[in-house]
């Protein structure tokens, strides 16, 4: 059979892999969580996260993570390497000029955060040193996460307790612009630790 014009084999890889079909990346890897996808993982995790400890996103954006646990009641912060303005609420602005990276100081919030996936693995290490005990990090990344053997160095010292997977595709969104879920190529998942935590890793669906 003829390949068509419009394929190739780049465009196979890609979607077998699930890359993003974009070739050209947004300004500061900027992608932004769809909120359902956000409202979805308190939904299936809301007992693991208490409102007794704030919820922290260093990786804040335009607030589309931090938006729905605020609405759920929860105490919320956010922080940024750009200062953004809140897509929902312009009197809220997240600092820019912070680099989680740098950061030294214990963590007594449950982060949740999607952070560049160029530099996510260097982002959950940096969040399991600082973690205070028992306390969670939700971090949103490619089913391809569990891949590659310095992640599985990473898993061996700080496995995940669980892993939420959604059943179907969900899209971030560039730039942030809107909190439209166009569904992509790939794969998502809630990565979920907690500090302390030894056992397996617990595999589970979000519908």
């Amino acid at each position: 059979m003829a390949r068509k014009k419009s394929e190739n084999c780049s465009d196979v890889i890609q979607i077998l892999g699930g890359a993003n079909h974009d070739t050209v990346r947004e300004e500061d890897d900027f992608y932004a969580t769809p909120t359902m996808a956000v409202q979805k993982l308190i939904n299936n995790f809301q007992r693991g996260l208490s409102k007794d400890y704030k919820i922290w996103d260093p990786c804040a954006g335009k607030g589309h993570i931090l938006k729905p646990f605020r609405d759920a009641g929860y105490t919320v912060e956010g922080s940024d390497l750009i200062e953004r303005t809140d897509l929902w609420d312009n009197s809220i602005v997240y600092p820019g000029g912070f680099d989680f990276l740098k950061y030294d100081k214990p963590i007594d919030s449950n982060i949740v955060t999607n952070p560049p996936y160029k530099i996510c693995l260097d982002f959950a290490k940096k969040g399991m040193e600082l973690l205070e005990e028992n306390r969670y990090m939700c971090m949103l990344l490619k089913i391809q996460f569990l891949e590659t053997k310095a992640r599985y160095e990473f898993f061996k010292e700080y496995p995940p307790k669980y892993v939420y997977v959604f059943v179907n595709r969900i899209g971030c969104i560039p730039g942030g612009e809107t909190d439209i879920n166009k569904p992509s190529a790939i794969c998502y998942a809630w990565y979920i630790w907690q500090k302390g935590y030894n056992g397996d890793p617990m595999i589970k669906w979000i519908a």
